[in-house]
């Protein structure tokens, strides 16, 4: 919604950011500056000066539309007939110039008007969203800290009343949940995201739920409470996952093809509902089996999702094709999250003590090793003829992703274990 109309009508999504003018930036020496303008100036600009150089700059810009409601749009969908096989995020992204032919710098020593241009993305769904990203990893890095310091006070703490068996499964179902939540909210802005007030609210109810989560996770299997941060946990899981699937509801009124598979995951989601509901009900260690049961009932029904059968589950001949770029950069992302934290731990607190000294050598050979995995995870495929395993057939995906949730755990209690 344009924020400087006085009717502000609800936009559609025909309106596209590729309508606003791109933004202009002029040069010109400090000695000028006080000089009369030869000609009017452009109502738009907004001088600025930097003190401390002779170089001032006189940028002018369009205000990019601010929507309420953006009509919902299926951005990895596409139909053979219609767009061919490209979606409208691939034709979004390949319309948006990249850092080859952007202009080099917006200062240059030539008082020229047509020799510096800024880009600006303000009004770029695109960028927003890359943005929003960003933004939910920096939550995760938290909970992630929180999940990892607790794992090693239970598990190797002087006072605790728990094996380091019993504390890595606590924190691997813990863990899992939290994961499933960051890959849900992945996958939606992914697939619907559209940058009006609706998905920025929407975002912040999830995040707010997250954090929820993140606080009160090391409490999960606490005698103290008897049980009630647990099944604070369930709840706030069961309140995301209803979350986001009426969100895509909302999504299926709009969009028709997407009402089939929308039914089936609401069946899916009330069937592993329930054994989350029935561990509310019970005592440790039955509930703990019920959350066993619950998880691993949710990782098939996804992989059938992602799989051939939830194309057919698609009506009118349409199909999904992933972002494979951005699908395998917000994996990398968590890594680095999850390796970060573990880097994080060997500074924390000075745990090498004053000086060198022989833990020293400890703290620097855990570096070394955090080293070794970031090169063998970015840096270990050499071959001449590469095809991720993300654009192989359907189950590879997959694997590829159920092999990145264990590595990801594991690592989480790698980072509390040295």
């Amino acid at each position: 919604m344009d924020r400087h109309s006085p009717t502000s009508p609800i936009m559609s999504e025909t309106q596209d950011s590729t309508e606003l003018q791109p933004s202009k930036t002029v040069a010109f020496d400090e000695e000028d500056f006080s000089e009369q303008p030869t000609s009017e100036p452009d109502p738009k600009s907004r001088p600025w000066v930097r003190r401390g150089t002779t170089l001032h700059t006189l940028e002018s810009r369009a205000f990019h539309h601010a929507y309420i409601i953006r009509r919902p749009r299926a951005l990895q969908f596409y139909h053979p007939e219609i767009s061919g096989s490209t979606t409208p995020l691939e034709k979004q992204l390949s319309s948006e110039p990249t850092s080859m032919n952007r202009e080099p710098s917006n200062i240059s020593n030539e008082s020229s008007t047509d020799s510096q241009k800024e880009e600006r993305s303000t009004g770029d769904a695109i960028k927003q969203y890359e943005r929003v990203d960003l933004f939910i990893d920096l939550i995760w890095v938290g909970i992630i800290a929180n999940l990892s310091a607790s794992f090693g006070e239970q598990a190797f703490g002087e006072n605790t009343a728990l094996t380091i068996g019993e504390a890595t499964g606590e924190i691997v179902l813990v863990f899992i949940s939290i994961w499933r939540m960051w890959d849900y909210l992945r996958e939606y802005i992914g697939n619907f995201y559209k940058d009006d007030l609706t998905d920025r609210n929407f975002i912040v109810w999830v995040l707010i739920l997250s954090v929820l989560y993140g606080v009160n996770a090391p409490f999960a299997f606490s005698p103290v409470d008897e049980g009630n941060s647990l099944k604070l946990l369930i709840a706030i899981y069961l309140v995301a996952r209803a979350s986001f699937l009426g969100a895509q509801l909302i999504q299926a009124m709009f969009i028709p093809f997407l009402r089939r598979q929308v039914l089936f995951q609401l069946v899916s989601t009330v069937a592993t509902g329930g054994l989350w509901i029935a561990a509310i009900y019970v005592q440790y260690p039955s509930n703990f089996a019920l959350l066993i049961l619950a998880n691993a009932l949710e990782q098939p029904l996804a992989m059938l999702h992602a799989s051939p059968v939830g194309d057919k589950l698609l009506s009118g001949g349409w199909k999904r094709s992933v972002n494979v770029d951005r699908y395998i950069e917000r994996h990398e992302g968590f890594f680095i999250i999850i390796l970060g934290e573990g880097v994080f731990r060997l500074i924390e607190g000075s745990p090498s003590g004053v000086g060198i000294n022989s833990h020293t050598g400890t703290v620097l050979t855990a570096l070394l090793l955090y080293y070794i995995l970031h090169w063998i995870y970015f840096n270990a495929n050499q071959s001449k003829s590469f095809v991720h395993a993300v654009r192989r057939t359907w189950w590879k995906p997959f694997l590829w992703k159920f092999l990145h949730i264990i590595m990801f755990g594991a690592q989480a209690i790698t980072d509390q274990s040295g």
